[in-house]
């Protein structure tokens, strides 16, 4: 009888001793697992998890644990395992959802995630985190104002979360609330600091208010973190270029080009940037360059035909124009400009036949009227030049030269008392030149 007690005695101590010692070794895994995860080294971590599990079976913690290492290296489905693995043993351990919604995110399994995130809220767990991660859930299904809501919840329980403003304002800024989403993120950046998505995010939605110089001021600081950022570079000119910082864009497209980046849009900005402060050689050399580069010709040869009227290069504009033609048959005004080109080569009658091809394809081009009917003028052909003023007062009777070139040709045919009427009306609409004629012709 002695010798078997003693028998279980000794089998009941090497139980208990297995028991200690298989807990010991477990958690002698999970401590070195845990420093090794606070080291980023994740995947080791994981391999020192499974042992530890291996010693004990039923740990929620170290499930958890290894789910979020596996979270950390993009292993989502392993993780929301581990996740489900921990609530079988213990369906109210709240850190699993968390980590399992953040699992489902990732995974694009939204309204999983929100369902994770709300158990995490109703528990009151890591509530400010729970509600961001929801509201992102919420902003990639499109329930924005839901999305908005969590957000601000989360602002509410902690005022310096730069995150949640961060993530306001991207949802603000979809549904175009472009000042309130500013705000979020200078927000976002007064907390954390500038980060570069952060300013990314404010340079765009500053752009769709049309701040153009609070734009250049995001690309100043972007550049900063990167002075060979070739895509702020050029895109810091392309805003100066809009503000009409001719020289400042100039610069910015210079070094962008030098960068070799988006040459093709570098050189045709630079171009009409160069036209824009009279360096047309300058503009009309960068042009071409960009018709190696671009699709759009059509639009290049536009600008090319408007430099090569100011450098008086007739000849070369006409060409310039007729290009654009062979691309685009119905822009009224090309057909304008190079009625515009003959007439100042004194060729009235050729000038005549592209004003009314002007007029053919768009029938209320005022201008189109007014330049006709001024060359009809210079003809001595008053009476149809009248009819072409005519039609260009009906589409435009605010327009001061359209009265006064009106009523030089009715003085043209003796019919002082119409034309004193026309030339008084534009002299009341502010055309100068009209007071001159109003002093000769009508006292």
């Amino acid at each position: 009888m002695k010798k078997i007690i003693l028998i279980i005695i000794i089998i009941a101590v090497f139980i208990i001793l297995f028991f200690i010692t298989k807990h010991i070794i477990s958690n002698k895994y999970a401590e070195q697992a845990n420093l090794k995860f606070d080291s980023l080294k994740y995947t080791e971590a994981i391999e020192l998890y499974t042992k530890a599990l291996k010693w004990k079976k039923k740990s929620t913690k170290i499930f958890v644990r290894r789910a979020q290492a596996y979270n950390n290296i993009g292993d989502f489905n392993n993780a929301i395992n581990d996740c489900n693995r921990a609530l079988s043993i213990d369906s109210s351990f709240t850190e699993s959802f968390y980590f399992k919604g953040i699992a489902n995110l990732m995974l694009n399994n939204y309204n999983l995630s929100i369902n994770d995130f709300s158990t995490c809220i109703s528990k009151k767990f890591n509530l400010k985190e729970s509600y961001t991660w929801r509201g992102i859930a919420k902003f990639n299904i499109n329930l924005i104002k839901g999305a908005i809501e969590d957000y601000t919840n989360s602002i509410n329980i902690d005022s310096s979360f730069a995150k949640a403003y961060y993530n306001r304002g991207i949802a603000r800024a979809s549904v175009f609330e472009y000042t309130g989403a500013i705000a979020d993120y200078n927000k976002a950046i007064e907390i954390a600091g500038e980060d570069i998505n952060t300013i990314m995010n404010r340079l765009d939605a500053k752009s769709s208010i049309n701040d153009y110089a609070g734009v250049i001021k995001d690309y100043d600081i972007l550049i900063e973190f990167n002075p060979n950022n070739a895509d702020a570079i050029y895109n810091r000119g392309f805003f100066k270029y809009k503000i009409k910082d001719y020289k400042g864009a100039i610069t910015d497209l210079t070094n962008a080009i030098k960068l070799n980046y988006n040459v093709k849009e570098a050189y045709y900005q630079r171009g009409i940037s160069n036209a824009n402060i009279g360096e047309y050689e300058k503009a009309i050399k960068d042009l071409e360059i960009s018709l190696n580069h671009s699709p759009d010709k059509y639009k290049i040869y536009y600008n090319i035909g408007l430099a090569k009227i100011h450098i008086k290069d007739l000849n070369g504009g006409i060409q310039s124009f007729n290009n654009y033609l062979k691309y685009d048959k119905n822009n009224p005004e090309v057909y304008r400009l190079i009625g515009t080109i003959y007439s100042l080569k004194k060729n009235y009658f050729k000038a005549i036949d592209f004003y009314t091809k002007a007029i053919e394809v768009d029938s209320k081009y005022a201008e189109a009227y007014y330049d006709r009917g001024v060359s009809k003028g210079i003809l001595n052909k008053h009476k149809e030049a009248i009819l072409d003023y005519n039609k260009a007062i009906t589409l435009d009777d605010k327009n001061g030269k359209y009265y006064y070139n009106r009523g030089i040709s009715y003085i043209a045919t003796n019919n002082f008392d119409f034309g004193c009427i026309d030339i008084n009306v534009s002299v009341k609409l502010g055309f100068d030149q009209a007071k001159e004629m109003k002093d000769v012709y009508c006292h």
